[in-house]
């Protein structure tokens, strides 16, 4: 499968040809607010509470909480308590709610927990009704932040080569590039370094676009029902107005104890840049746009070629295009790029213009234009 990227001309694009390179960025670096961000929402399951509450506990703090002795209702009416409820996706964003609603759930919890002893935990006075409330809703933070512990950084690519909008919009007003990567199975291998030959799959998803609020299940995230899927399900969703994009992404996550998102203070995010590297033969070929000077087009397939050549990952295709007065983008021409000299190895320069019908052919098995 054929992926498109668009690009202005300029060190982003240079980074990617010379180095391989993939950016994955972060709701704030994206030009859709709404994208990367959703809410977790609580599902009106008593069972998931059973599991959640049936999780190991992470100290010997809250091993001493048995909720056997909160009598036979408190799973129905937890469940009840906080069933709909919403809060939003950052990793802020729990303590936020448990903020929000905290009058509100330390009298729900009172009956419950007053007539328990907490022996182990509170010490000087075991009959200190703020002190189990505290330490329990502690408790049930740490549970569910272990399903809300993972942050998303994107890359996108489109399925279309020769969108006008596109063009105007990302690749410098008809100046810029679109870059064709491969994409075998669905799946692009990527590694941390470009100096590494330690590599891992990123799968490319297709992105819907729906006007409907995207809801995560918290507690079924939190219990381990394929957290990650669940997400990334709800993560491939854009509102309806950029359905022209035509958009397919990757996405790459971190992660964080849970229990580090329990505390107010604030959680840092990694120091290291989420920059990874493909491998050479993942860009099979390139379009000029119908605006690019001659100039940076040699300019641009030299890097490509003399990447091509030193990582031994073979040929490659350039396109040229025409911008016609209905606002159409054609392909006008193509070249396969002859990266290695057969008779001394060297690198080459040399390039073999596509005929008519080989054109036609290869901008269609690449879906480059569309039947």
């Amino acid at each position: 499968m054929a992926l498109f990227k668009y690009f202005r001309c300029g060190i982003y694009m240079d980074k990617a040809l010379r180095y391989n390179e993939l950016y994955f960025s972060a709701n704030h670096e994206l030009n859709d607010p709404n994208d990367l961000v959703s809410y977790y929402i609580f599902e009106d399951d008593e069972s998931l509470w059973i599991k959640l509450f049936n999780l190991s506990k992470k100290t010997d703090v809250f091993k001493s909480i048995n909720i056997n002795g909160f009598g036979e209702n408190f799973i129905k009416d937890i469940n009840s308590f906080f069933k709909d409820r919403k809060f939003f996706s950052d990793w802020s964003g729990l303590n936020n709610f448990f903020e929000k609603i905290d009058n509100k759930l330390d009298r729900f919890l009172t009956p419950y927990i007053s007539d328990l002893p907490y022996e182990d935990v509170i010490e000087e006075n075991p009959n200190n009704l703020s002190q189990k409330k505290i330490l329990f809703k502690f408790m049930l933070k740490e549970l569910l932040a272990r399903g809300i512990n993972l942050k998303f950084f994107s890359i996108s690519f489109s399925a279309d080569a020769l969108n006008p909008i596109m063009w105007a919009h990302y690749a410098d007003g008809f100046k810029g590039c679109v870059i064709i990567y491969e994409a075998k199975n669905n799946f692009i291998d990527i590694s941390e370094s470009l100096y590494s030959n330690e590599f891992f799959k990123i799968e490319i998803l297709n992105v819907t676009y729906e006007d409907n609020n995207k809801n995560i299940p918290i507690l079924t995230c939190a219990v381990g029902g394929n957290k990650s899927k669940s997400i990334q399900e709800k993560l491939a969703m854009k509102n309806s107005f950029w359905k022209y994009e035509n958009e397919k992404r990757a996405l790459i996550c971190i992660e964080r104890e849970p229990i580090l998102l329990c505390t107010k203070d604030k959680v840092n995010d990694s120091p290291r840049e989420l920059i990874f590297h493909h491998r050479p033969n993942e860009i099979i070929g390139i379009i000029f746009g119908p605006n690019l000077k001659e100039e940076i087009q040699r300019k641009i397939e030299y890097s490509l070629r003399h990447n091509k050549y030193h990582s031994k990952a073979g040929n490659f295709h350039c396109f040229r295009t025409e911008l016609k007065s209905s606002g159409d983008i054609i392909i006008k021409s193509g070249t396969e790029c002859i990266v290695k000299n057969s008779s001394d190895n060297s690198l080459s320069q040399a390039s073999r213009i596509l005929n008519a019908v080989e054109l036609e052919k290869l901008t269609k098995e690449l879906e480059i234009v569309k039947d």
